[in-house]
């Protein structure tokens, strides 16, 4: 009986250790990310969570046209974690990768983040009423 106590004691501790460091990993994760937004004119962020995957987050910065300027996304799971430029981001511009990863069937989750960013930055690009390309 006493070695289920002491099992009890230690996953209590690890379970509290883990949202410590989980704690200070998103109080660095959104310094960054408000350090990336003040690259661009434009920044959408999108998250795509699974219950089973975890959760990606994808960060397109564009111009006021709507031209993709750099792409970022969450690299790794750990309390190491940080954003990475993403340099294999296949679009041009959010209104391209919108319309290309809605007209797809399967999507992986940090394609559905970026979707999500895509999504986000096109239609408020659209409701201040600056011209579709």
């Amino acid at each position: 009986m006493e070695k289920y106590k002491i099992i009890a004691l230690v996953c209590l501790l690890l379970i509290l250790l883990n949202r410590m460091l989980a704690v200070s990993q998103q109080v660095r994760l959104n310094k960054d990310l408000a350090q990336l937004k003040k690259r661009g004119p434009v920044c959408g962020v999108g998250l795509a969570k699974s219950p089973f995957l975890g959760s990606r987050v994808g960060v397109l910065i564009t111009d006021r046209a709507g031209d993709v300027q750099e792409v970022y996304h969450v690299c790794g799971k750990s309390v190491f974690s940080g954003y990475k430029l993403d340099v294999k981001f296949p679009y041009a511009d959010c209104y391209q990768a919108k319309c290309e990863l809605e007209s797809r069937n399967k999507l992986s989750l940090q394609e559905r983040a970026y979707l999500s960013a895509a999504s986000y930055i096109s239609d408020g690009l659209s409701a201040q009423n600056v011209s579709l390309p």
